[in-house]
């Protein structure tokens, strides 16, 4: 796992591998690892990755449909480099189950995903309220760039990447 530039878990137990870790990947949203791949669906039916909605040159926030706090304090935070991913939503459906099997947090909880696509820092619980996830979320960017505040960065937006192309699922 890549230990630099990300917030460990606080209290957390080593990992347990379960198969020879040299052979084998395990899947993890640990800090320091990169987002494991699950199938998910667009809301035009194209199927795409975990691995394709993240980096990209962005840092992206993956949460689930339980809470809106998340999705507000990126909204809130006006970050440039900053998206969201909403698995479950319409644009990023998980009809096959897999993100929900392997993600580690609760549907309302957060992953913040640098743009090489390793997970920087993980929220395994919800949040209630917005504010409080906007500050718990502005923290973690500064501690990850090492910088001494948000307002430290540029506000100039930055293009969307390009959509990446699939396979419609329903044709």
């Amino acid at each position: 796992m890549n230990r630099t530039a990300v917030i460990q878990d606080i209290g957390a137990e080593p990992e347990k591998w379960l198969p020879d870790r040299d052979l084998y990947n395990q899947p993890t949203t640990r800090p320091g690892a990169k987002i494991p791949h699950a199938w998910l669906v667009g809301s035009d039916g194209t199927r795409m990755s975990t691995l394709d909605v993240t980096g990209k040159g962005l840092f992206t926030v993956v949460t689930g449909l339980a809470r809106t706090a998340w999705k507000d304090a990126v909204r809130r935070l006006d970050i440039p480099f900053l998206r969201i991913v909403v698995t479950g939503s319409p644009e990023a459906q998980d009809l096959y189950c897999e993100w929900q099997r392997m993600r580690e947090i609760e549907e309302a909880g957060a992953l913040l995903v640098r743009p090489d696509g390793v997970v920087a820092w993980r929220n395994k619980e919800g949040m209630l309220d917005a504010e409080d996830a906007a500050e718990k979320l502005g923290r973690a960017i500064c501690a990850v760039l090492d910088l001494p505040s948000l307002s430290a960065i540029p506000r100039e937006k930055q293009t969307e990447p390009s959509k990446p192309s699939g396979t419609p699922l329903f044709a």
